[in-house]
């Protein structure tokens, strides 16, 4: 390692000369003498750091200079000659932590401390010792000055009481230690110029309205807090970090006036402290979002019971709107609707204007069925008793190739056999029995692809009712014309003309109706379209409500509920799907408040205790955990084979052991959760995991490993608890 060393006196004088009342310069010139171990003065160029300190030895790192050759400022030295600005390098706040912190410049360091010593460091080699730096011309020059900034004290304002007007060029401050007076008893106005000119701004006390007036655009960095209340005559109040009404004031309701030429116009924006709420008494305008994070928007919540309009604009001009149409009894959309979810009770309508008649609109309903279909057709011919039909392109994009495709044939010539042989999503291939060439129509029906496993009976979430049988009533009288048009009519005009049979009255469908329930016409259902059951039961008569094991029905007895047992045993029952209010994200079935063990066999059943990542309820169907992990997780596979058992208690835990812990039957009688979305299940019906999270269903050819056991009672439909032999196998 080369040893450095400094020789000589090291001056230490400030970098401009002593001029007389220069500004000082935020840098101080050290010059010095570089020698090698051997006394040789030497040449190049150095990395050198300079540290500023608060005392000779150990102390706080002040500041740090550093000139190096990585930052492209290396200290240039000829004949051992060093003469370098301290502070002209890269300068950064030192280690230490001090009251003024960040120091990044001389002035400030020399500004807080009156001993300041600087450490050098040439390279890696760091100079000792460190070097006193003293009072330097500049700040000697200080103490003895005439003038401040070349200016005599004339050309400064007075700060005590004076009778004359005073002027400043430049800003400036008044400071009073007690208070500040400004005008007479009654008023007083401060001004402003601009170059000398007198302006129309002005703050000013107004003793008449007993307020203080500005009367151009003001801004404030901080808070505005007015006890009274606050004006605004013109212009726009802008907050950029909040406005407070009445912060400390009582809890009561609180108004945002608006006058027009001094006179109230009666609108107002405010908050109801009775209605809770925020309220605009007339139109409200927003050209950005309008959110709420409330589960509701209520429109015209106490007013008449008419029309309600959501409108919708582009630039300025009306375009479409969303709309309770009160004499039609319906939401009217005025442009396409889409939407990804299911489309509620009734049915889905194609609906077109009459051609022929302005007053009458067309509406074909949309086939229901018990799954959702896709279909394409088309014509063909025979050549050789055989086609070959190409079928749309986009039909395989949404159609399943695996199951559910079937085909219909309609010859358009004489009486000929015709069959299909073969059907796909691409293609479609007719024969005849004769081998004869024949035109025909086709049509191809498959299951729409991701579809498959839709569930005809899902667990109630709302009220479904059935339209009432005077539904659409008005419209029929007052054009009885167009009841003939009607599916009711043509069909019983076909039975009497094809078969002989007159109208009937149709008592099983009326009881099936009277099963599902009808809607009233005119019942206003509580907030919220979805209405839970328990909340339809409140508005219906005591005889109407539902009891825990019946189905309650607009009219007439009530029933069993599909799936439950209608014996005086209470059934124990899922809660099923319910809405998370905040996203109205379908949750999965939790248990009801009916215990398990009040439907417990006696058998004699078989259980481990196990470790389950999450918490389980009694019923869970459970499966050894797939991670690896060496406990269990709540089944969610349609068929795993990693089965392992029905809960029978759950969620244990101690204070010593917070894991929880589960006990499992693996062999006996117990309840099961079951889904039978996936089928009816029979007693005697092998069962599996289904995708239901925790749920059996049927099984249907399983394969080894992945039975559950067999279902001991039925369930038609939805999900329950029924009695399950756990046979793991």
């Amino acid at each position: 390692m080369m040893h450095l060393r400094l020789t000589a006196a090291i001056t230490l004088v400030l970098l401009a000369g002593i001029a007389e009342a220069a500004t000082p310069p935020d840098a101080v010139n050290y010059q010095a003498v570089l020698r090698d171990a051997s006394g040789n003065p030497l040449d190049g160029n150095f990395d050198m750091t300079f540290r500023l300190f608060d005392s000779e030895g150990g102390g706080n790192e002040i500041l740090v200079d550093e000139h190096l050759t990585s930052g492209n400022i290396p200290v240039a030295v000829t004949d051992g000659l060093v003469s370098v600005a301290i502070g002209s390098g890269d300068v950064f706040d030192g280690s230490g932590v001090l009251p003024g912190d960040p120091y990044t410049s001389l002035r400030a360091v020399f500004r807080d401390f009156s001993d300041v010593w600087v450490e050098i460091q040439i390279g890696l080699e760091v100079l000792s010792p460190r070097i006193n730096i003293v009072s330097a011309g500049h700040a000697l020059n200080a103490n003895s000055a005439e003038l401040l900034d070349d200016l005599d004290s004339s050309q400064f304002m007075r700060s005590d009481t004076s009778a004359v007007n005073q002027n400043s060029v430049s800003a400036f401050s008044l400071v009073s230690q007690t208070d500040l007076y400004v005008g007479q008893s009654t008023a007083g106005t401060i001004y402003f110029k601009n170059d000398g000119i007198p302006t129309d701004a002005a703050i000013a006390w107004h003793g008449g309205n007993d307020r203080f007036e500005v009367n151009q655009s003001m801004r404030v960095e901080g808070a505005v807090t007015a006890t009274g209340t606050l004006f605004v005559e013109q212009g726009s109040v802008v907050a950029e970090q909040g406005m407070f009404i009445n912060p400390d004031g009582p809890d009561s309701s609180r108004h945002i006036y608006f006058w027009e030429d001094g006179i109230p116009t009666g609108e107002s924006f405010y908050w109801s402290d009775v209605g809770d709420a925020f309220y605009v008494t007339d139109g409200f305008f927003a050209t950005g979002e309008l959110r709420t994070l409330s589960s509701q928007i209520v429109i015209n919540d106490d007013g008449p019971n008419s029309n309600q309009d959501i409108e919708f604009y582009n630039n300025g001009t009306q375009t479409e709107r969303f709309q309770w149409d009160n004499v039609a009894q319906r939401f009217e959309v005025s442009d396409d609707f889409y939407t990804f979810g299911a489309l509620g009770a009734d049915i889905k309508n194609f609906v077109q204007n009459h051609p022929h008649r302005e007053d009458l609109e067309i509406v074909y309903t949309s086939i229901e069925g018990n799954e959702v279909t896709t279909f394409t057709r088309g014509s063909g011919r025979l050549i050789g008793g055989e086609a070959r039909i190409q079928l749309e392109e986009s039909f395989r994009y949404v159609t399943n190739p695996d199951i559910g495709l079937s085909a219909h044939l309609t010859p358009r010539e004489a009486a000929s056999i015709l069959f299909v042989e073969s059907v796909g999503t691409d293609e479609l291939v007719v024969r005849s029995a004769d081998g004869s060439d024949v035109a025909f129509d086709f049509i191809v029906y498959g299951l729409r692809v991701g579809y498959e496993d839709h569930p005809v009976y899902r667990t109630k979430r709302a009220e479904a009712f059935a339209p009432p049988l005077d539904h659409f009533e008005a419209d029929l009288s007052a054009s009885p014309e167009l009841r003939s048009h009607t599916a009711l009519h043509r069909y019983r005009e076909m039975n009497r003309d094809a078969f002989g049979k007159s109208a009937t009255p149709m008592p099983a469908a009326l009881e099936l109706r009277e099963a599902i329930g009808m809607r009233e016409l005119n019942l206003d259902y509580p907030r919220g379209s979805a209405v839970s059951v328990r909340e339809m039961n409140r508005l219906a008569p005591d005889s109407e409500r539902e009891r825990d094991d019946v189905g309650i029905t607009s009219r007439g007895e009530a029933g069993p509920l599909p799936g439950r047992h209608a014996s005086s045993e209470p059934a124990a029952a899922l809660s099923g799907i319910s809405r998370d209010e905040g996203t109205a994200a379908i949750s999965e079935p939790t248990r009801s408040d009916v215990p398990v063990e009040s439907r417990r066999s006696d058998g004699a059943i078989t259980d481990l205790r196990i470790a389950v990542d999450r918490a389980v309820d009694p019923g869970d169907v459970i499966v050894i955990d797939p991670l690896g992990a060496g406990g269990a997780t709540r089944a969610r596979e349609t068929g795993d084979t990693a089965v392992f058992g029905v809960v029978i208690a759950g969620n244990d835990e101690t204070d010593d052991d917070p894991a929880l812990e589960a006990s499992v039957a693996v062999s006996g009688i117990v309840l099961c959760k079951v889904d039978a979305a996936w089928g009816v299940i029979r007693p005697g019906d092998l069962l599996t995991t289904s995708p239901t999270p925790g749920h059996a269903m049927r099984a249907e050819n399983p394969v080894v490993g992945s039975v559950l056991g067999k279902a001991l009672e039925p369930l038609d439909i939805g999900t329950g608890l029924i009695n399950v032999l756990v046979t793991l196998r």
